[in-house]
C-alpha cells in the first residue's frame, strides 16, 4: 500500500524563489508519490515565474488565508507522513496541528531558514527600530517595540520552537553550524543541491564577467562591493575589461553604484536563465548578511551557491565571519573568501583581473546533484516509516 505523504511548501514553482527552487530540486526528483500543498500568488523573494515541469501533484491555495485553509483541507485526511518547510513558518504550523489530531502521523521538518528559531536578524530589526524611536523621542513606540519583542521573539517562538523539536520525527537541516543551533539529536545534516543540466562549450569571452544573482536586504547588503565597482570604473582600461551583472535585484538597492556601460541590471529572471547567466560568468558572488554584531555563528548557506558551484565558475564570497558554511563551501569547491572590507574586495578582483579569469574549478560535486540528494531524503522518509 502506498504511503500517504502530503507536503507543505509555501513556495514552490511556478514561483522562483530560492525557498520554492530548493524543494522542488529535491521534491520533483524524488521517487515517491508525493501531494504538495503550495501557494502562486505570493511572489515575496521571487525574481519571475518558470514554467517548470512538475513531476507531483501540486494543489495551490490562496497566500491571504493560507494557513487555515490548507489545514481545514487536509485535517480530515488519514496522513501518513507530513513534510513541512520553512521560510516562512506557516507550514510547520500546520504540522504542528496534524500532528495534535493525528499522533501517529510521522513528520519531517525541513529547516531550511532558520529565521524564526535563531533571532540575530530580529534582534537586528528590533534593535535597529529602536534607535530610531529613541533618536525621535517615541517612547510609547519603544515601549510598544519592547513588548513585541518579548512575547513574539523571547516567548511565542520558543514555546513554538520547542513544540517542534518535540513532536516532530526528524528535523532535516542544510549544514553543521544549523545542527549545532538547533540542537536535537533528531536532527540530520541534508545539503541543498543543483540541477544536473547539459553545459555548452565554453566560448572566449570578451570581458571578465562578475555577476552577483539574488535579493539585497537590510542585512545582506552590498555597498562596499558597490564603491569598489566605482573605484575600477574610474580607471578607462580596467573598465573595458570587466562587466558586472546584477540579477534579480531592484534599481533602488543599487542607488550608490554610478552608471556605466559595463553594469548590467536585470531585475527579474526565471530559474533556467538564471542558470545561463552563472554559466556564461567569469565569477560568482555572494554577501553573507552582515549580522555579526547579533550572532557568533553565521548559519545561513544559500541554496544559489550550489547553482553557482554547478557552473564551474569560481566564487567570491564576501563576509564578516571567520567560519560559515559558505566559507567551507568555497573553501571545498574553489574561489576566494573576502573580508567585507572596500580594499580587501577590491585587491581581490584585481587579482581574478590580472589573471584573465582563469580560475575555473574541476572539484567533483556531484554528492550536491539533486538526484543524488532525492535518493537520501527517500531513504530517510522510508526509514522513518519502518520506525
Amino acid at each position: 500500500m502506498d504511503k500517504k505523504i502530503y507536503c507543505f511548501f509555501y513556495y514552490y514553482p511556478p514561483l522562483n524563489s530560492s525557498e520554492g527552487i530548493s524543494a522542488y530540486k529535491i521534491f520533483n526528483f524524488i521517487d515517491l508519490n508525493v501531494k504538495i500543498f503550495s501557494q502562486k500568488d505570493n511572489n515575496n523573494w521571487c525574481y519571475s515565474s518558470d514554467d517548470l515541469k512538475l513531476k507531483n501533484n501540486v494543489i495551490y491555495y490562496g497566500s491571504h488565508n493560507w494557513f487555515d485553509d490548507v489545514f481545514n483541507a487536509t485535517k480530515d485526511d488519514e496522513i501518513d507522513i507530513t513534510i513541512t518547510r520553512s521560510m516562512p513558518i506557516e507550514s510547520h504550523k500546520i504540522g504542528l496541528k496534524l500532528k495534535k489530531i493525528n499522533k501517529n502521523m510521522k513528520w519531517i521538518v525541513f529547516i531550511s531558514d532558520p529565521f524564526p528559531f535563531n533571532s540575530p536578524i530580529y534582534k537586528y530589526e528590533f534593535w535597529d527600530e529602536l534607535k530610531k524611536s529613541l533618536c525621535c523621542h517615541k517612547y510609547f513606540s519603544y515601549a510598544k517595540k519592547l513588548l513585541w519583542y518579548i512575547i513574539e521573539i523571547k516567548i511565542k517562538n520558543r514555546l513554538f520552537w520547542n513544540s517542534i523539536k518535540k513532536k516532530s520525527d526528524l528535523i532535516v537541516c542544510n549544514n553543521i553550524y544549523q545542527k549545532e543551533i538547533i540542537n536535537s539529536n533528531k536532527c540530520v545534516v541534508i545539503p541543498h543541491s543543483y540541477i544536473e543540466q547539459k553545459k555548452s562549450k565554453n566560448k572566449k569571452k570578451n570581458k571578465i564577467i562578475f555577476s552577483y544573482i539574488g535579493n539585497i536586504t537590510r542585512c545582506r547588503n552590498l555597498d562596499n562591493y558597490l564603491l569598489v565597482i566605482n573605484k575600477l570604473n574610474e580607471d578607462p582600461i580596467i573598465s573595458k575589461k570587466i562587466q558586472f551583472n546584477f540579477v534579480g535585484v531592484n534599481d533602488k538597492e543599487l542607488s550608490i553604484l554610478r552608471k556605466n556601460e559595463n553594469i548590467k541590471i536585470i531585475n527579474s529572471v526565471g530559474f533556467d536563465e538564471s542558470i545561463k547567466i552563472m554559466n556564461e560568468s567569469s565569477f560568482l558572488i555572494n554577501v553573507d548578511a552582515n549580522v555579526k554584531k547579533y550572532t557568533k555563528k553565521y548559519i545561513y548557506l544559500p541554496c544559489k551557491l550550489f547553482d553557482y558551484i554547478s557552473s564551474s565558475n569560481p566564487i567570491i564570497n564576501i563576509t564578516d565571519f571567520e567560519f560559515s558554511p559558505t566559507i567551507d563551501l568555497v573553501n571545498e569547491y574553489g574561489g576566494f573568501n573576502v573580508k567585507n572590507d572596500k580594499d580587501d574586495i577590491y585587491n581581490c578582483i584585481i587579482e581574478a583581473i590580472n589573471n584573465d579569469g582563469n580560475f575555473r574549478t574541476s572539484k567533483d560535486i556531484n554528492k550536491y546533484n539533486s538526484k543524488y540528494i532525492s535518493e537520501q531524503i527517500k531513504a530517510i522518509i522510508n526509514n522513518i516509516w519502518k520506525s
